[in-house]
């Protein structure tokens, strides 16, 4: 699965990406595996949407993406 968007969190230790069949995808660079994300919504938006865009809050938690299937959505890490 392709990642079609990618955004950094504002200390610059998580990594988001939005992928091409509609997942979300974060990373924590302070990890040893950087092969596979610390944490997966693979139905975070429609299948086989694009993720077009995501946006951190200040707080490495939250953050927002939007996708093809004209959704906005609104995330948080934790939950």
């Amino acid at each position: 699965m392709p990642i079609c968007t990618v955004s950094y969190s504002h200390k610059g230790d998580m990594i988001y990406g939005g992928g091409a069949d509609g997942s979300v995808q974060v990373w924590d660079v302070r990890s040893n595996n950087l092969y596979r994300p610390q944490v997966l919504y693979r139905d975070a938006h429609a299948p086989n949407c694009e993720v077009t865009g995501l946006q951190m809050f200040r707080d490495s938690i939250r953050f927002a993406s939007r996708s093809m299937d004209d959704t906005l959505k609104l995330w948080d890490i934790r939950k």
